[in-house]
C-alpha cells in the first residue's frame, strides 16, 4: 500500500562551471508524493545552464522531482528543471529508512563569482592597453 504524503528537504553544493564561476548554492524543496522516508547523506551530480549564472546572489525556482529507499544504507535519486537551466538526475546515498517517490518545487538561492575568464581578459586588456 502507498501512503500519499508531502516531503521537505533540501542541501548545499560548491562547485565550478565552464564560464570559470565559482559559486556556492542552497536549496530547499517540498513535494508531494507517496512513501515514507528520512535520511541523510550526500550526492554527486551535474548540471545545465543557458550561460553564466547571475554573478552575487541571485534565487531561481525549478520543478523537483526526487525517489529514495533505504532500511541503514539508503540510495536515491532527484533532479531539477527550471527556467534555462537543468541539474540532471543526481545519484545519492547515505542513510536513511523508509521509501519515498515525490515531485513539486525547489528554491535554490546561489552566490557566484564573476567569471574568471572575464576577470583575466580584463586585466590583459588594461595591462595591454597603451601598447
Amino acid at each position: 500500500m502507498l501512503i500519499p504524503g508531502g516531503f521537505v528537504g533540501g542541501g548545499m553544493s560548491f562547485g565550478f562551471n565552464s564560464s570559470g564561476q565559482i559559486f556556492v548554492s542552497v536549496t530547499a524543496n517540498a513535494t508531494l508524493g507517496a512513501g515514507f522516508y528520512a535520511g541523510v547523506g550526500g550526492q554527486v551530480g551535474g548540471g545545465y545552464t543557458d550561460g553564466p549564472l547571475p554573478t552575487g546572489l541571485s534565487t531561481e525556482r525549478s520543478v523537483h522531482t526526487e525517489a529514495n529507499i533505504g532500511a541503514g544504507l539508503s540510495r536515491g535519486v532527484s533532479g531539477d528543471v527550471g527556467h534555462g537551466s537543468a541539474s540532471g538526475f543526481k545519484a545519492h546515498g547515505g542513510v536513511g529508512y523508509g521509501f519515498n517517490a515525490s515531485t513539486g518545487i525547489a528554491t535554490t538561492t546561489t552566490l557566484a563569482s564573476p567569471p574568471i575568464f572575464d576577470i583575466i581578459s580584463n586585466i590583459f586588456n588594461k595591462l595591454f592597453s597603451d601598447c
